[in-house]
């Protein structure tokens, strides 16, 4: 490594506005992320734009990534044992609602239905979600499509951030 680029990485311009490379809209640095490689310490899209392009590469990428998630599954199957033994303690509560719910379901008791209770788009049953509220009522949910009931979540842990 060349003494240049040592200097190249040690030297942080201050910058207080910052020009997007995907929308060319100028914004005030905290609405980008750091990027500690570059030059000014900032990254090249805005917090924005860098979130779209990344879920629209997953959408793009989805088969490719799940099918290494697959081989990593396959070779490292003590990892995976783990995560799910360490939810299953963190999360109790959480998971015996989940069952009591999916048992009611399967034995006629509640009748799940194929539209989303937020936006009203019609779905096969697997894409509606059961979200509890209240995990001491687990029969008591409001029924969701997936991209309704992460939205939910992400609001809902938003919300839990800022009062932190």
């Amino acid at each position: 490594m060349s003494e240049v680029t040592k200097d190249y990485r040690l030297t942080k311009v201050s910058v207080t506005v910052k020009t997007c490379r995907h929308c060319h809209i100028e914004k005030p640095a905290a609405e980008f992320f750091l990027a500690r490689k570059r030059r000014d310490g900032i990254g090249p899209y805005c917090k924005e734009c860098s979130i779209e392009l990344c879920l629209r590469w997953k959408r793009t990428h989805r088969k490719n990534g799940n099918d290494a998630i697959k081989k990593y599954r396959k070779r490292r199957p003590e990892v995976f044992t783990k995560c799910r033994l360490l939810y299953r303690e963190r999360h109790p509560a959480r998971l015996k609602a989940t069952q009591i719910l999916n048992d009611a379901v399967q034995a006629g008791l509640i009748a799940k239905p194929n539209s989303c209770s937020s936006c009203g788009q019609v779905f096969p049953g697997s894409y509606i979600h059961g979200h509890h509220t209240d995990y001491g009522k687990p029969l008591q949910v409001t029924w969701l499509c997936c991209a309704c009931h992460v939205a939910l979540h992400q609001e809902t842990a938003r919300v839990r951030k800022e009062n932190k």
